[in-house]
């Protein structure tokens, strides 16, 4: 169930678009064609980086870099990128989630990518089977819990095609998908059995990396330049370099291999809102 917070979020983006859509020109309620509708479609993604640099105790070094470097490589492929690094508080992340999911349109391709810490609470809807929500942790110190991340992507609209990418502890169901890449089932994602009460209905094309299993840590190490960086970000943006076309299934294992290669104790998760075969899908289209 969503919070008071999320849901006022949530509803003053959906008016804010709805209004924004609406012309007082005679004869322009008239629905336009898929193919037009198609046509226009755009590329827009939303980029978060938390160095936590006023918590001493929280700090890390390598997220801001990560959110920057992201945000470079999906301009350079045609993406209109947000980029959110300074006074990362939980109410301008929401806004910014909302922002970008509610005005996606059929056709459109997004993606969201965080790289912070994360963390985990007790469940609060009952529909863990660990008994724990996994969350983001902001720079006010507050939570963006998965039953909430989960409630916002479900606003996309059907045809939205979307990526999400946390770089950040304890983030392997921090979108609480159905459906999860298991090893030994190459090329497809079957039904997440951690995750039962996870509905399987989608509408949109959502696929979602997460740096490690839920009970894992994940490594803020600097790369062979010596730019601080995530265990996850530094592996996906060479496996997107050396192959742009690369699929989900390649970019797990680029990731995956990384961390073995490296010693970080962490083991890299796909999962999807609806069932898809993870070698047949672009990672970034």
């Amino acid at each position: 169930m969503m919070d008071e917070w999320l849901q006022a979020i949530l509803i003053g983006v959906i008016l804010g678009a709805v209004v924004g859509n609406l012309s007082s020109g005679p004869g322009t309620d008239v629905p336009k064609s898929t193919a037009q509708t198609m046509a226009k479609k755009k590329k827009k993604a939303l980029c978060i980086g938390c160095n936590y640099t006023n918590s001493p105790n929280m700090t890390l070094y390598g997220c801001v870099s990560d959110a920057e470097r992201m945000a470079r490589m999906l301009s350079s492929r045609g993406y209109d990128v947000d980029l959110l690094t300074s006074n990362v508080t939980r109410l301008r992340v929401l806004a910014a989630m909302a922002k970008l999911v509610v005005e996606g349109q059929p056709g459109d391709q997004l993606v969201l990518q965080f790289s912070g810490h994360g963390s985990y609470v007790g469940d609060v809807s009952g529909d863990e089977a660990d008994g724990r929500d996994e969350c983001l942790v902001l720079e006010d110190g507050q939570y963006l819990l998965d039953d909430d991340m989960n409630a916002i992507v479900r606003v996309l609209k059907p045809g939205i095609d979307m990526r999400i990418i946390f770089d950040c502890c304890h983030s392997g169901s921090s979108l609480d998908f159905a459906f999860a890449y298991q090893a030994g089932s190459i090329g497809n994602l079957i039904l997440r059995k951690a995750s039962s009460t996870a509905s399987t209905t989608a509408s949109a094309n959502v696929v979602y990396l997460g740096a490690c299993r839920d009970n894992e840590t994940a490594a803020d190490t600097v790369n062979a330049s010596g730019t601080p960086t995530g265990a996850l970000t530094e592996p996906v943006l060479e496996a997107l370099t050396k192959k742009p076309d690369a699929s989900c299934y390649e970019v797990l294992c680029a990731a995956t291999n990384y961390c073995q290669e490296n010693g970080y104790d962490q083991r890299p998760q796909l999962s999807s809102l609806g069932d898809i075969v993870v070698d047949g899908v672009q990672f970034i289209p």
